[in-house]
């Protein structure tokens, strides 16, 4: 017996934690890494972020007085020439001297301004880049420095333009612009990084210049001097003292900086109604045409978000966003689920982002807000809304990849990495709390992950983990597919050794090779070899492919050599099996394994029928002492002694089948109280019959039934035989005989089904209806569960059609609909209705045929979409003959629809009415491309379209026409009347022509060629004659006619075929199911 391999691996246990190098310990157990696992090593928990200090304005004061240049650096630099000339002469005492300084300070500061947009120009970010991206060190430091050069010149000019205000303050304390200076001064000194000399010149300009009109913008500096410095209390001082100057260009900005001093200072309420407050007063100056400089609203409908938060309902959010920000209602919405997260509170981040897929599901950021679910929920640590939020994140990612795929330009790779995290996350978790859960939802991670990204970078990594995972589940099919791929991907990469060696560890999971086989010595039913089931074909392969490994635990390597040697063996794959099993007698004599080997050897040379190997391997076996004992001996022994009867093996082996024959049957005289008497005359039959000696072979078995019917299992098997032979030699009728009799004398023979389906294809072949519907019957009371019986059931329907008994086969038929309506399949429910309809036809009973035409139709129609896909050439051809009865009725109604004098163009239209029904059905017949219908439809186009022109030609001449008129009349008729006849033969050629093709000969196709030859002969007689244009309008008439309307119709197209389509719930609609010749 087999060592069990899988007791000393206990690897398969659910503690696999790290994947390493594979080293056989001791315990032969090895420990997997879990590849990437570095990541989220907590267990998730919901806190709250921490604040991190105050909250600042996207805005500040600097923004209000940034100082673009006016002119270009040409103009700015004459400007300032000028004003050096104008300042040169002016006289120190000169009033306006002050006014040209203080001009000459704003131009300074234009001027460093230009220098600060050269700095960073669009020309100038180019170069900069361009040098990055060639990676030239040199390039680089030279933007740079040019840069910074032009940086500098800006702090050059700016310090100049300060000298010169603080000048004028010095020299000119009596200019009546002195606030204008001092708010210079503590604006550019600002601007500078000199705040605290800023702060000193505001504070005086607002001490010395309460009225000046430069106060509220003094006034609001001073408060963000302090705000800067967290001291929102006093800042707010400042702020609302600006609130009695709402003229003042700054007065939004005040408001909007207590909005922000409120927020900081926790009264989240006030904060929230100030930043209302802006929105609303530039919402009113933009309808005046007066909107602030800088974008203060759209700051505000940023800023209010946060204050919101606070104080807010997320149900309620939408709306209010709606209310103060139209434009960006969606956009303030997604900023607030965002700052919920930064918050820790998750929940309501998740309830605020499925408000806004609520509110437009088509929005380009979906995916976005569902990964910020996904994320929520994986924060929250509720694994089965993750798992519900995961699953519609992987939906909708499908549902864009496949419509809006640039959608998913921006989100692939933030997706593909979140999963992957979450996939390692919760694998690590499982490991360390060993929750089912979390391992549950770690494969579904990875599934999704490997299903959507197929070329994602970390796929080798996942496929691994993936395989650990489901290892560790105990889902060993599909962790071994998952080994598979780990080794697909890269052969010789990182984790082949890993996942070869856990692949076959899967294997053994799946397939116990510890299993006691028995040895097979004269089973001659199981020699023929089998196909190899895909997953023992697999470990065969992962086997051989762990042996190249070379591992260095030898009880592993024998291991595997010999369960791929007894998988081949058990398959009767012995060619295959007999090297590998010969090479572990050989090299590994002493081993457990070997004695199991040697007798799977045997075995394989004796079922093969190679004596020599046989005997050359029992009398080496026989030499090895560590072997030759004990059971394997007596083995040994046996074939020894059987060596004259083995012999004869020998040339069946190498396929002289007669000489085998007589060498068995030579044996039976020679050993006539031999034990293997029944095997020598069961094998002499057996190559008689293969060498085609039909008689020996009859003889032989004979003698076997004789001798052995009741003492060896081989006695019944030779009626069978005799059977078999018959059959072989084309002697069907006996061969029938002998297939019943094994089957009534030994019914719980392994071939009696065999047996009974032989018999009864014969019988019916033989025109032996009655025998072999008995022959049904004993199948079916046999093989009561056999998946056959009900084809077996129908089929006896058959036959009682074949004998002419409609009553019986219509009864038949019925009682199959009631017990295997379902279980026969689509195919003979459709057929079984057509099969009624036709002893109805049988039977005269039209009317009741008539219905199943509708059954047969209806019960198509009714059928489940995939069931519509399994019906095969037979129930097509029940829906051909549904819609082709349909159609003969209609053709005959309008055969019967006589051409009245009276009521002459009505009965036409009538009658062309439903003959055109009639033909829409044969179409549809037609679109089922079933060879026979096809033949039979186009024929009865035709023969309508011939009647119908005859019927037309025919039909009365109207009253009150003299004899001239009369003969106008008729040869307008016979006109018209030859368009139908040539849609006639348009049909009939077109019969012929499927005829031909598909190689069809019935009456339909012999009829066509017969009316096609007297229409063609027709219109070679035809007279030539004058068209009469004016004449055959529908609705007009020719000269002379004045009592009776002529009525003549346009002329048909010849192709048959119109250009609609069959109808949209017909079978050739709905379905395309293979074609065939209707049976």
């Amino acid at each position: 017996m087999l060592r069990n391999l899988t007791n000393s691996l206990a690897v398969a246990c659910f503690f696999l934690t790290l994947v390493g190098p594979l080293h056989a310990q001791e315990d032969k157990s090895f420990t997997p890494k879990i590849e990437g696992s570095g990541v989220k090593e907590e267990v998730k928990k919901t806190e709250p972020v921490k604040k991190q200090g105050p909250s600042r304005p996207g805005l500040s004061a600097e923004d209000l007085y940034r100082v673009k240049p006016s002119a270009s650096e040409e103009k700015l630099q004459a400007a300032i020439e000028s004003l050096y000339q104008i300042i040169d002469y002016s006289e120190e005492d000169d009033p306006e001297k002050p006014v040209y300084y203080a001009r000459l300070a704003n131009l300074y500061w234009e001027k460093a301004e230009t220098y600060f947009m050269q700095a960073y120009s669009d020309e100038m970010d180019k170069e900069l880049s361009a040098a990055e991206k060639a990676a030239d060190q040199a390039l680089i430091q030279q933007a740079e420095a040019k840069r910074e050069t032009l940086l500098n010149s800006q702090k050059e000019w700016r310090r100049k333009a300060i000298k010169i205000f603080q000048e004028i303050e010095q020299k000119y304390p009596d200019y009546d612009k002195l606030d204008m200076v001092l708010f210079y001064l503590g604006n550019f000194s600002t601007q500078m990084g000199d705040a605290e000399a800023g702060y000193e010149y505001y504070k005086k300009l607002v001490t010395l210049f309460p009225e000046s009109k430069y106060l509220p913008d003094a006034l609001v500096n001073v408060g963000e001097y302090f705000f800067v410095r967290d001291e929102f209390d006093t800042a707010l001082e400042f702020y609302k003292r600006v609130a009695t100057f709402s003229d003042s260009r700054i007065y939004p900005f005040a408001i909007y900086k207590e909005a922000w001093c409120h927020y900081n200072m926790g009264f989240y309420e006030e904060a929230f109604k100030k930043f209302v407050e802006v929105i609303q007063y530039t919402m009113r100056m933009e309808k005046e045409g007066k909107g602030p400089a800088i974008g203060l609203k759209a700051e505000a409908q940023k800023d209010i978000v946060l204050a919101y938060s606070q104080i807010g309902k997320e149900n309620q959010a939408i709306p209010f966003f709606k209310s103060v920000a139209p434009d960006i209602y969606l956009v303030l919405a997604a900023r607030l689920a965002r700052l919920y997260a930064e918050q820790g509170e998750y929940v309501r981040s998740i309830r605020m982002y499925k408000n806004i897929i609520a509110e437009k599901p088509d929005a380009p950021q979906v995916l976005t807000y569902q990964r910020e679910i996904v994320a929520g929920a994986d924060k929250v640590g509720d694994k089965l809304a993750t798992r519900k939020e995961v699953v519609r994140l992987v939906e909708l990612y499908k549902v864009l990849q496949a419509e809006k795929a640039e959608i998913l330009v921006k989100e692939r790779d933030n997706i593909e990495e979140m999963l992957r995290q979450m996939a390692i996350g919760y694998h690590v978790e499982a490991q360390k709390t060993m929750e089912k859960k979390a391992m549950l939802l770690a494969q579904e991670v990875y599934d999704h992950y490997l299903s959507l990204f197929p070329e994602g970078t970390g796929r080798y990594q996942m496929l691994m983990n993936h395989a650990i995972l489901l290892y560790q589940l105990e889902q060993y099919d599909k962790a071994v597919l998952e080994y598979e791929r780990v080794i697909a991907f890269d052969p010789k990469g990182k984790y082949h050794r890993e996942a070869g060696y856990t692949a076959l560890l899967c294997y053994y999971k799946l397939i116990d090779t510890n299993k006691a086989t028995a040895v097979k010595m004269d089973d001659e039913d199981n020699a023929e070899a089998q196909e190899l089931p895909e997953i023992y074909a697999n470990m065969v392969r992962a086997c051989d492919r762990f042996v190249e490994m070379q591992p260095e635990d030898p009880d592993e390597l024998l291991q595997a050599k010999f369960a791929s040697a007894k998988i081949l063996y058990d398959f009767n794959r012995f060619q295959d099996a007999a090297p590998r099993l010969a090479e572990l007698i050989e090299k590994f004599t002493t081993s457990d394994v070997a004695p199991d080997a040697a007798k799977l050897l045997l075995s394989s040379y004796t079922m093969m029928r190679d004596i020599n190997n046989l005997n050359a391997w029992a009398e080496k076996i026989y030499a090895m002492p560590a072997l030759a004992k004990g059971e394997l001996l007596s083995l040994i022994t046996k074939i020894r002694d059987r060596a004259k009867f083995n012999r004869c093996f020998q040339y069946e082996f190498d396929k002289q089948h007669e000489a085998a024959a007589d060498c068995f049957v030579d044996y039976t005289r020679n050993f006539p109280d031999s034990k293997l008497m029944d095997k020598s005359l069961y094998n002499a039959a057996l190559n008689y019959q293969r060498a085609r000696k039909y008689e020996q072979a009859l003889k032989a078995n004979a003698q076997l039934y004789n001798c052995c019917a009741k003492t060896s299992k081989l006695g019944p098997r030779a009626l069978f035989l005799i059977a078999e032979t018959y059959r072989a030699a084309a002697v069907y009728d006996k061969a029938a005989g002998f297939y019943e009799k094994y089957a009534a004398d030994h019914p719980r023979e392994v071939k009696v089904k065999e047996a009974l389906i032989y018999a009864s294809a014969f019988r019916r072949g033989l025109g032996e209806f009655s025998q072999a519907i008995q022959n049904y019957q004993t199948y079916m009371k046999l093989f009561a569960k056999d998946p056959k019986v009900p084809a077996v059931y129908f089929d006896m329907g058959t036959l009682y059609a074949r004998q002419d008994n409609w009553k019986k086969a219509h009864a038949h038929f019925r009682s199959y609909l009631k017990k295997y309506r379902s279980a026969g399949g689509v195919n003979l429910l459709l057929d079984a209705h057509r099969q009624i309809g036709e002893a109805f036809t049988k039977m005269r009973k039209s009317k009741e045929a008539r219905r199943q035409f509708d059954e047969v139709i209806q019960t198509f129609k009714s059928l489940p979409e995939a069931d519509k896909q399994k019906i095969d050439r037979k129930g097509i051809s029940a829906i051909a003959w549904a819609y082709f009865g349909i159609a003969d009725g209609m053709f005959a109604e309008a055969a019967s629809i006589q051409l009245t004098r009276k009521n002459l163009k009505e009965d036409t239209e009538k009658k062309m009415k439903v003959l055109l029904e009639a033909e829409h059905h044969y179409l549809t017949v037609l679109s089922l491309q079933q060879p026979f219908w096809n033949t039979a439809a186009l024929f009865k186009i035709g023969a309508a379209w011939e009647k119908f022109a005859d019927d037309f030609e025919n039909s009365p001449v109207p009253r009150g026409l003299n004899e001239l008129e009369q003969e106008e009349y008729k040869l307008q008729l016979s006109e018209a009347a030859q368009q139908f006849r040539r849609k006639a033969a348009g049909a009939y050629k077109k019969c012929l022509e499927e005829a031909k093709t598909n190689s069809i000969f019935n009456d339909y196709t012999e009829k066509a060629e017969q009316r096609l030859s007297v229409l063609e002969f027709q219109f070679a007689g035809m007279k030539e004659y004058r068209a009469r244009p004016g004449y055959l309008t529908a609705g007009s008439n020719p000269p002379g006619f004045k009592r009776s309307r002529v009525v003549v119709f346009q002329p048909v197209p010849e192709d048959i075929a119109p250009e609609e389509a069959p109808p949209e719930d017909s079978p050739g609609a709905s379905t395309t199911p293979p074609g065939g010749d209707a049976q």
